[in-house]
């Protein structure tokens, strides 16, 4: 008997004063008959809002999916270009070091179009922007939103 079984036996007597003795055969509960089961649209109705999405059936699921219809995703990059494109400058050049003012400046409408129509974190939008930092990325958000609040983009 290795070691590890002998300290098992040992704790045994322990374990049965704590807890009582182990059942001896499996407890089984008698299925529930299907008419107590709810509807989809009565559990659709119930998880509105909260996240029990583990606790759906696939036929829940599929009725949450067709009356909740997923919008269509925005690729990163054909945003990246529309902004480059706007400001008169390439993809690359978004994506470069270079720190002119107008280039800064697209580049921070980019990150700040990316938070908004995208769900892409802070350090995805930096990698998609030339490797930037998070914090080089919520810097360009509040800068953009302060232009935008003020009326001048």
């Amino acid at each position: 008997m290795s070691a590890l079984m002998e300290q098992h036996e040992a704790w045994k007597p322990r374990h049965e004063r704590l807890r009582g003795p182990a059942p001896k055969k499996p407890i089984h509960l008698p299925p529930r008959p299907d008419s107590a089961l709810p509807k989809p649209q009565e559990v659709l109705a119930r998880v509105e809002g909260k996240h029990d999405w583990m606790l759906l059936t696939d036929e829940a699921k599929e009725v949450y999916r067709e009356a909740h219809p997923a919008p269509p995703p925005f690729r990163a990059e054909s945003i990246i270009a529309a902004v480059s494109r706007k400001h008169g400058f390439s993809v690359a050049d978004m994506k470069s070091p270079r720190r002119e003012r107008g280039l800064v400046r697209a580049r921070n409408e980019a990150a700040w179009e990316l938070k908004r129509q995208t769900t892409l974190s802070l350090p995805q939008i930096g990698r998609k922007l030339g490797n930037r930092d998070h914090t080089t990325i919520i810097y360009a958000i509040s800068r953009h939103q302060a232009l935008v609040d003020a009326g001048e983009s």
